[in-house]
């Protein structure tokens, strides 16, 4: 994310020039916060909850569609997987799919975790 904010914050030392060049889609993080970030993204189609591996918020990083600041990560890389899990996750829990997004799961281990030890004596 640190790699995205000088071209798509609002504050970003790239953004201005590129968002005249470019359109508002270049300032797709928010200053509203994470929310507006979130909503931004998924209305403009730049993540696309049902299908993660399809999104530009993917795509253009690894530029495989072109992305104006070149390559920026590599297909299975610690930031792919990152942001992947993450719109997944987020798809998850918009469709009313919580329990299988991977904090869902962190939830569920800790709660069958703590059954066991609490009942387990």
């Amino acid at each position: 994310r640190f790699r995205c904010a000088p071209c798509h914050a609002p504050d970003g030392a790239e953004n201005a020039k590129l968002a005249k060049e470019n359109g508002e889609e270049m300032t797709w993080i928010r200053r509203e916060g994470p929310e507006a970030t979130m909503k931004f993204l998924v209305e403009k189609q730049i993540v696309l909850p049902k299908a993660a591996d399809k999104s530009m918020l993917l795509l253009k990083p690894l530029n495989l569609v072109k992305h104006g600041g070149g390559q920026k990560m590599l297909t299975g890389d610690l930031t792919y997987k990152a942001f992947r899990t993450w719109i997944e996750d987020y798809g998850k829990i918009v469709n009313d799919q919580y329990a299988q997004g991977l904090f869902g799961r962190f939830l569920t281990h800790r709660f069958v975790q703590s059954q066991i030890t609490d009942h387990g004596s």
